[in-house]
């Protein structure tokens, strides 16, 4: 569970050609249309155990450094967050991801006359990648950070807090 900051960026076109008389009508026309689309996804707010204690903590993303607010149980055996921070050592972010895609198409517009053919095309490929992100990868019981196929192994200090 989280919370994230997305951007994207589009950026796309039409072209086409018309072999009728009229310059307002789609009549006897061909074209073709293209869009490239770019995301960037940073994760900002994250719920996990990151300590190993088999509760909830929650992670911050604040000015490039990652909170720890350790979760504990009250009386009433409610989670919460203790009000006391932590910095994660050798920790900057809680998760990345990007996406890339581009569509294509084409249109064939037919003349005036009925019956009148129209047919398009548009094909549409997406790629998209999680770069940054926590797996427990040597089931230690402790999560693990992955960044860019490098992980970086969670050894709590003597408080149980994590280190990276």
């Amino acid at each position: 569970m989280g919370r994230n900051h997305s951007k994207s960026y589009s950026f796309g076109g039409t072209i086409g050609f018309g072999l009728g008389a009229d310059i307002f009508s789609k009549a006897q026309t061909i074209g073709g249309t293209y869009t490239y689309t770019t995301g960037n996804n940073v994760e900002q707010v994250s719920i996990m155990d990151i300590n190993g204690d088999g509760l909830l903590d929650k992670l911050l993303l604040f000015n490039g450094q990652v909170e720890l607010y350790k979760g504990y149980l009250n009386e009433n055996n409610q989670l919460l967050f203790n009000n006391e921070m932590h910095i994660i050592d050798g920790l900057q972010s809680l998760g990345e991801s990007s996406s890339k895609a581009h569509s294509f198409g084409g249109e064939v517009n037919g003349g005036d006359a009925l019956p009148a053919v129209f047919a398009s095309y548009n094909r549409n490929s997406n790629t998209e990648s999680t770069n940054k992100y926590f797996e427990d990868i040597n089931s230690d019981g402790f999560i693990d950070y992955v960044n860019n196929g490098t992980v970086f192994f969670n050894t709590p200090d003597q408080d149980g807090n994590p280190v990276f």
